[in-house]
């Protein structure tokens, strides 16, 4: 399974990484991380990367995660988006973007 995190607070990155390497280390995951939409959306588009789980920040500098998600939805439609934000504001939101869960 491939994963993307991405949020533009390193520490929330680097939590959150940590947790899935340790809780699940036994299931060889692959993990990137990314500290902008763009950055994520430069991944997919660029080099064809594929992923099956994208967690993803609401709240970055340049493009959201709304934004994000919109363009994920576009490159790479059988992607599961995850939003991992403290804004429930937005959980409506989520939805225009078929993302599974916040």
């Amino acid at each position: 399974m491939r994963i993307a995190i991405c949020d533009d607070d390193a520490g929330i990155v680097a939590a959150v990484r940590t947790f899935l390497e340790t809780t699940y280390r036994q299931l060889g995951w692959v993990i990137d991380s990314y500290h902008a939409g763009e950055a994520l959306l430069k991944a997919i588009s660029g080099s064809g990367r594929n992923y099956d789980l994208i967690l993803l920040d609401i709240e970055m500098k340049g493009i959201n995660g709304i934004e994000t998600a919109k363009s994920v939805r576009a490159l790479s439609p059988e992607s599961c988006v995850v939003f991992i934000t403290s804004h429930e504001e937005f959980a409506l939101t989520g939805y225009e973007v078929s993302a599974f869960r916040f």
